[in-house]
């Protein structure tokens, strides 16, 4: 409740780094720098919109190194950039794009310029800057040629049950009304009517192919009328899912304990078998819509037209 009184640069998704963004660029002295390593998608996402305009209206870049896909601390996948600001107007500023630590800390990295007519017009706008003079005539040849992908396509991100190892059925196994699994040694039934097809594995994600589910996913939500819920949809009543959906109830007080062991932030739901988070139960189950798997590279666009839930 602090951050979100006296802080103005977190927008939508509550990333807390951005607020430490915040903190130092207001603290900056005349002359005074920030170095700092945070993730790097504050660049392109749309949470990242205000940080955006504050490193170009009252932070001049330094130095950027954005390390991409590069894994730079063990054991956690996290996708980072080094990022050097000064207090000042809008400047150019050095850009790399290290393929590792080792090849970034001697600085034998090439460094590209950047200089501000590079960046989007918009001051809000995403940064999708090029690491060498190649790169710079093939990003201005697609922005010159092509339409952008926000004014035909609204980007979603999907659901985060926080607890996939309960909710996800990879071996499901449908009959009649009824979706078969196995979890924990243990062989389970439930009510069809309360899963969803699901994606879980992205890497089957290709281009000018339909995506296929390759699993089923509980779904225990409804849509509504109530205009409380800006999603159109509301997590199914107790009582509800005692008289319609026994079967899923019954496995899902099995797996109480692992549930409630989620990490919830500051979110209490309603029942006990609320998903993590409800950021897409309006839209995941959509269709037709356009997959876009953004751990991969390559041709990762796969049209979907039968509603499937993904992650």
């Amino acid at each position: 409740e602090y951050l979100k009184t006296y802080y103005h640069l977190l927008y939508q998704q509550f990333d807390k780094y951005i607020a430490f963004v915040e903190f130092a660029t207001d603290r900056l002295a005349d002359g005074g720098c920030i170095g700092i390593v945070i993730p790097n998608k504050w660049m392109t996402i749309v949470a990242g919109s205000k940080m955006r305009n504050r490193l170009r209206s009252a932070v001049g870049g330094v130095h950027l190194a954005n390390f991409r896909h590069v894994q730079l601390f063990a054991a956690k996948t996290i996708y980072v950039c080094a990022l050097v600001a000064k207090k000042g107007s809008e400047s150019g500023f050095d850009y790399i794009e290290p393929d590792s630590i080792d090849q970034y800390t001697p600085g034998s990295t090439a460094v590209y310029p950047i200089a501000p007519a590079q960046l989007p017009p918009d001051q809000q706008g995403a940064w999708v800057l090029p690491a060498n003079q190649t790169e710079d005539k093939v990003l201005s040849a697609i922005s010159y040629e092509s339409v952008r992908l926000g004014s035909v396509v609204t980007a979603r991100n999907g659901i985060q049950t926080s607890k996939n190892a309960v909710y996800v059925m990879g071996d499901a196994v449908v009959r009649g009304d009824k979706v078969l699994f196995s979890k924990d040694g243990m062989k389970w039934q439930i009510e069809l009517a309360l899963t969803r097809p699901y994606l879980d594995d992205s890497t089957g994600v290709r281009s000018y192919h339909s995506v296929r589910a390759d699993s089923k996913v509980i779904f225990p939500y409804r849509p509504t009328q109530s205009g409380a819920a800006t999603s159109g949809f509301e997590l199914i009543p107790l009582d509800v899912m005692k008289a319609q959906y026994p079967l899923a109830l019954a496995y899902l007080e099995h797996s109480r304990k692992a549930i409630s062991d989620r990490d919830m932030g500051a979110a209490v739901p309603a029942d006990f078998y609320a998903y993590g988070r409800i950021q897409a139960i309006g839209y995941c189950t959509e269709k037709p819509k356009i997959f876009y798997s953004v751990n991969q590279t390559g041709k990762k666009y796969g049209p979907d037209e039968d509603g499937i839930v993904y992650s």
